[in-house]
């Protein structure tokens, strides 16, 4: 038996580290957190090994890639239905999660003075839109946790019916000013509407407030920083889609969960205020008795089953189209990235593989 599991190590070592399509790279990828093997951070390679045949064979429709980072090591990086690993991802929704670090750099840059700063004195170009005073209450806070109190109803309405507010502000030449022009239904802070539209409001502010688009930020105080190679769309008018217009690779997406379980620290350097860094993944909406969110970042509510198999219900992570996750375990001190294609069935499947098979193959006892 003892042979066997120093087998089954040696297996998922060249396993992870030369049929991953490194076709680019060293036998050894020069991960910035170092590698090690599974058993050495409390995880089932033997387990691991079957998770990535049933990967393979279709268990969890079309994935494309799973990556887990364990104590400050990669123990896991493989790609799957075509996927190579220099290939960037779209991430759809969970571009959302990547504006909310670099809303925690900009608020610690103080070009944005804080979540508590009503969003009319940083769009000096469109203060007509604030004249209903419902409007004017809006706050930084109120954008990234999805709770504006702006008519939307994108996760109400098929995102091939016309009548969804994305399908129409897509139409338009300027996409924040839809947005700003879409009718109030609540009291800004009050209602959970996930709102692509406010994100657009939270792009435009980078544009006047700081006079760079939010991708150019982006690059200069982040992106560069972690050695990440992004592409990212903007509407007609110039300004970034900050809805889901980013496309990362699966290991630039490890580098951002990292950067998030350290709080906004990279190896010395606190990118991110720290104080941000440590509230965007709690709880600030309940959604449905399943899922809960932060700010710009989802979470397991209480009551969702999947949560059994985890002892402390501080996990939070970004959730694409398609299913595209950074996962954050902070008790755990691991992250957890998958990408997908799953457009037609289900994007929960990585969800499920996380909870149902990834958690229960640490054999630590701690999770």
């Amino acid at each position: 038996m003892v042979q066997m599991n120093k087998m089954n190590r040696l297996l998922l070592t060249i396993l992870v580290v030369t049929s991953c399509n490194f076709l680019e790279d060293p036998i050894f990828p020069d991960y910035p957190w170092g590698f090690t093997q599974p058993e050495e951070v409390g995880y089932n390679s033997e387990v691991l090994l079957q998770i990535d045949s049933d990967i393979k064979s279709g268990t969890y429709g079309q994935m494309r890639s799973l990556l887990i980072i364990k104590n400050d090591k990669q123990i896991f990086e493989n790609y799957y239905t075509g996927t190579i690993r220099s290939q960037e991802e779209e991430l759809f929704g969970s571009t959302v999660s990547v504006v909310s670090v670099l809303l925690g750099i900009a608020i610690k840059k103080n070009v944005i003075p804080g979540l508590d700063t009503p969003i009319k004195d940083l769009l000096p170009n469109h203060q007509m839109a604030f004249e209903d005073s419902i409007r004017s209450q809006i706050t930084v806070k109120n954008l990234i946790s999805m709770k504006p109190g702006i008519s939307w109803n994108e996760l109400l309405r098929s995102i091939n019916d016309p009548a969804n507010y994305v399908n129409q502000m897509v139409s338009t030449s300027d996409w924040s000013n839809f947005a700003l022009g879409t009718p109030m239904e609540a009291i800004p802070g009050t209602r959970f509407s996930f709102n692509s539209g406010g994100l657009m409001i939270l792009s435009k502010i980078f544009d006047e407030q700081i006079g760079m688009s939010l991708a150019e930020f982006g690059e200069e105080n982040l992106f560069r920083k972690l050695d990440i190679s992004a592409t990212w769309l903007s509407d007609p008018s110039g300004t970034t889609n900050a809805g889901w217009g980013l496309s990362l690779k699966p290991l630039d997406m490890a580098k951002i969960g990292y950067l998030c379980l350290n709080k906004g620290n990279w190896f010395g350097d606190q990118i991110v205020d720290s104080g941000y860094a440590s509230i965007m993944g709690e709880l600030e909406s309940q959604y449905t008795f399943e899922w809960d969110y932060g700010l710009g970042w989802w979470r397991f509510s209480d009551d969702n089953i999947l949560i059994d198999s985890i002892d402390k219900n501080d996990v939070y992570f970004s959730w694409g189209l398609g299913g595209q996750f950074i996962f954050i375990f902070p008790h755990q001190n691991m992250v957890v990235v998958l990408t997908a294609g799953n457009f037609l069935n289900n994007d929960e499947l990585g969800i499920r593989l996380l909870m149902n098979r990834l958690i229960p193959a640490l054999t630590d006892n701690t999770i």
